[in-house]
């Protein structure tokens, strides 16, 4: 019995990391791959991305602090401290994970930044597929099918991302 409070602590408090990376990685790659398509200044992405993750990083913090204190509402109980901890651990996962894909236009121009985001994203979300799969929720899930499977979901939403980028950015 205990084990099994044990496991359900450890997802309850580790899912605002999990969905913060999760949700960072993929959006902040989704949105600088259109970017660097349509305008292909890595100036221009580099500023967009650190405003995007700036700003959704806060937007996903009070949402998961105001979704705590609802859940623990529903179930009579309020722990602000624990609501809180899950909006800054939501916010700081979210910082972190989001300067995957948008440090590379710092360093390299977008031709040579485009490619290595892609792939540093796509291996911190094949790693965190397999970490959330072999810590958090402990299925009998594969392994590798849980990196591949979010690593694949990645991939689609950054090919949407560049799209919709390089045809907007020829429209405008």
């Amino acid at each position: 019995m205990r084990r099994k409070r044990q496991e359900h602590f450890l997802r309850r408090e580790i899912r605002p990391i999990v969905f913060g990376v999760e949700d960072s990685l993929i959006s902040t790659l989704g949105a600088v791959t259109g970017i660097a398509g349509g305008l292909g200044s890595s100036r221009s992405v580099l500023l967009a991305g650190i405003v995007l993750i700036l700003v959704e990083a806060l937007s996903m913090a009070a949402g998961e602090m105001i979704s705590t204190q609802s859940e623990q509402r529903v179930d009579g109980y309020m722990d602000a401290v624990r609501a809180y901890l899950n909006g800054l651990s939501m916010g700081i996962s979210y910082i972190l994970a989001g300067l995957i894909p948008i440090l590379p236009y710092a360093f390299w121009d977008t031709s040579t930044a485009l490619p290595i985001s892609i792939i540093a994203t796509f291996i911190g979300v094949f790693l965190l597929g397999i970490w959330k799969e072999s810590l958090v929720y402990k299925t009998r899930r594969s392994l590798i099918w849980s990196g591949l499977e979010l690593t694949l979901i990645s991939a689609s939403i950054a090919l949407v991302g560049y799209v919709v980028g390089a045809v907007v950015g020829t429209i405008i």
